[in-house]
């Protein structure tokens, strides 16, 4: 029979006694309750830092701004050297596939190209 307390002597597969601890049922309670306890009280705080977060900004603190690094005619130039840029292409695209965009072999002279 195995001694009375904490400490319970049993054998294992070699025949020689192996020492583990045991918990009375009073001291394993305790024990979960405080791991329970910890665990909510981590979770809670994660919660509380997540809801927390960033102070957020109310408002418009920069009106003049159109987007959040241009002013409006920042952004209108912008807008205005894309499309005149993408017109450009389209014409030179449209003049590549129409064969119109070098001299045709055809002249009698020779032309540089």
């Amino acid at each position: 029979m195995p001694p009375k307390g904490p400490l319970n002597r049993q054998t294992g597969f070699d025949g020689q006694p192996s020492l583990s601890y045991k918990l009375t049922p009073t001291q394993e309670f305790q024990m979960r309750s405080r791991t329970a306890r910890s665990v909510l009280s981590l979770s809670l705080l994660t919660l509380a830092a997540g809801l927390v977060g960033c102070s957020t900004v109310d408002g418009d603190h920069s009106p003049e701004m159109l987007t959040l690094h241009q002013r409006p005619v920042d952004y209108y130039n912008a807008r205005g050297l894309t499309i005149d840029q993408n017109n450009r292409m389209l014409w030179n695209d449209w003049q590549r596939l129409t064969l119109f965009d070098r001299p045709s072999r055809l002249t009698p002279a020779a032309t540089a190209h």
